[in-house]
């Protein structure tokens, strides 16, 4: 989420299309990698964090120019929940 804050999100995710065009690609999302507007329920809380659209914008752009065999979310921890919204906003 730095370098996105630094550069933008189009210019990382057009670094990120240009170097696995073609490629077989698995996606690890990081639920710690969110602004925890979005994730409250991380142990990582990660001020300007990412957002479900930049992720999203992410893996479809990626899926444009390369083959997304697999994706998994990672890192919630159901233990710290303040209240049932808290999963994924």
């Amino acid at each position: 989420s730095e370098k996105i804050s630094r550069m933008g999100a189009d210019t990382v995710i057009n670094e990120i299309k240009a170097e696995v065009a073609g490629a077989h690609v698995h996606f690890s999302v990081d639920a710690d990698g969110f602004d925890p507007i979005y994730a409250p329920s991380t142990g990582v809380k990660v001020s300007d964090g990412l957002s479900p659209q930049i992720v999203s914008k992410l893996v479809n752009e990626v899926a444009l120019t390369s083959v997304v065999r697999s994706l998994d979310f990672v890192e919630l921890n159901p233990q710290i929940f303040q209240q049932t919204t808290d999963v994924f906003r």
